[in-house]
């Protein structure tokens, strides 16, 4: 067999391997980029043990049934709309709406559609437009002006609290471990394969962060083994001013709020108090 021959059956082999992988990723990106689970029985009575926190339902735009819960602000307070990352639900994020309340701020947190209590299936538009609807509810049921509304996003999230951002009058924006998109994600899990073309969502925060027009804190555990902390950078670097950047030297994924307390309440309700948006928030 010559050399040319040889060299076809083996390009045409790495195409065929190719083909099957992408369309494994494209068949598949549902369940790799959402790891949803049930509010269970148990977690449902936990969240009523908490007499500062009221449970809401409310819907999205397409009529998808959502859940979330209500933690009312002081008098003339803020109001931070948090967005949480792609797996549980609301339940595992409670002590993160302890920490904002012990802030002086107001949290609505909810779960996007497929998680928790929340109706649907998860997908990029889907949690785009459940934002919004916390957004609605914040508004209306809530009677929240948008200057006292800060949008607050963690790992998947981030892409959600920049969307929101981007469609609705929002105070300011804060990003926990937050990724440039999906497809650099995907390049980082499996740098071998280039599944760019074979991925129907983008969750691009690199392109959303650079037509931001609002103040933005974001915040990088420097150890976060999930997203790399390059990504966070990259996107500071990419956002306009007014802008700034917490690195949290041993911090992880999610623990930034806790591996540095003292630097993360003191950088959260200073960015908070320089919106301008009102609250008793940290004091020196």
């Amino acid at each position: 067999m010559s050399s040319k021959r040889i060299l076809l059956k083996i390009f045409l082999y790495g195409v065929a391997v190719y083909a099957v992988f992408g369309f494994t990723v494209l068949l598949f990106q549902k369940q790799l980029t959402y790891h949803p689970r049930p509010l269970a029985a148990g977690r449902q009575t936990a969240l009523s043990s908490y007499n500062w926190l009221r449970e809401v339902r409310f819907e999205s735009s397409d009529g998808t049934k959502l859940h979330g819960v209500w933690a009312a602000p002081p008098e003339d307070g803020v109001v931070v709309i948090l967005s949480h990352g792609n797996s549980g639900n609301l339940s595992g994020r409670i002590p993160l709406v302890e920490k904002l309340r012990d802030l002086g701020l107001g949290v609505f947190l909810y779960d996007y559609r497929g998680f928790g209590a929340s109706e649907g299936e998860p997908d990029e538009q889907g949690l785009y437009r459940d934002s919004e609807a916390a957004w609605e509810w914040v508004r209306s049921k809530g009677g929240i002006e948008p200057e006292k509304v800060v949008s607050y996003g963690r790992s998947l999230g981030a892409a959600v609290a920049l969307h929101l951002a981007l469609t609705r009058d929002v105070a300011g924006v804060v990003l926990e471990a937050p990724f440039t998109s999906i497809r650099d994600m995907a390049g980082e899990v499996i740098p071998f394969f280039p599944a760019g073309p074979f991925l129907r969502e983008s969750y691009d925060n690199l392109e959303a962060v650079r037509a931001l027009t609002h103040p933005v804190l974001i915040i990088v555990g420097e150890e976060d083994t999930v997203v790399p902390p390059w990504m966070g950078k990259t996107l500071f670097e990419a956002a306009s001013e007014p802008k700034r950047l917490l690195l949290i030297p041993g911090g992880g994924h999610t623990d930034a709020p806790w591996v540095a307390a003292e630097a993360y309440t003191r950088t959260v309700s200073e960015f908070v108090q320089s919106l301008g948006a009102g609250g008793l928030l940290y004091e020196k």
